[in-house]
């Protein structure tokens, strides 16, 4: 879980911005929080995904987005879970005679003796196109195959100290945004 500070200037500013109306500022600090969160989702996404190769669409899935903040409840939060593997079905796989290609980092790779479809013998749609494996030399056995996580990318490559950052700057840009709209319709000029 990640953890955005207030900088106390701008939460004064903000204030002064609104002062004279009590319910404004847990409400605006509400939209802050939530319009954070959304972007970090974004941001989480845009960070993971060149050293993961698949959308970022498929990343935003596996990242959880807690209750969005309100005035009373000033807190939301984004949390990417450890077990959290991605199947080798979203790496855009393909069958050769000899095994499974997929998309990795540096090209395609190959699963030898892989076959995709759906498991033999069950007849769920919502395992079409996953990667299996036989394990051993009996035909029983088949296990799904999975790849990389996007938590795993994360942490291999400490990406935590650079998200956060980003999503502070995105939180005290979103902040002053928020503080100059407030004092331009405070002003009259919005």
């Amino acid at each position: 879980m990640i953890s955005i500070s207030v900088d106390k200037r701008k939460q004064r500013e903000l204030v002064r911005a609104i002062q004279g109306l009590s319910n404004d500022l847990p409400r605006e600090m509400a939209v802050v929080i939530n319009n954070t969160v959304k972007r970090g989702v974004s941001l989480i996404a845009k960070e993971v995904q060149p050293r993961l190769p698949v959308s970022q669409k498929v990343i935003k899935k596996k990242l959880k987005t807690g209750s969005f903040a309100t005035k009373k409840k000033l807190r939301s939060s984004v949390t990417m879970k450890y077990s959290h593997r991605l199947a080798l079905k979203e790496f855009k796989p393909t069958q050769k005679a000899a095994g499974t290609s997929y998309l990795s980092k540096s090209g395609r790779g190959m699963v030898p003796g892989a076959f995709m479809g759906p498991k033999p013998g069950v007849k769920e749609p919502k395992l079409n196109g996953h990667v299996f494996k036989r394990i051993g030399k009996s035909r029983n056995p088949i296990t799904r195959l999975d790849a990389a996580s996007p938590w795993g990318v994360v942490m291999k490559n400490s990406l935590t100290p650079v998200i956060v950052r980003k999503i502070q700057q995105g939180f005290d840009k979103e902040m002053d945004k928020r503080i100059s709209a407030k004092i331009r319709k405070k002003m009259g000029k919005y």
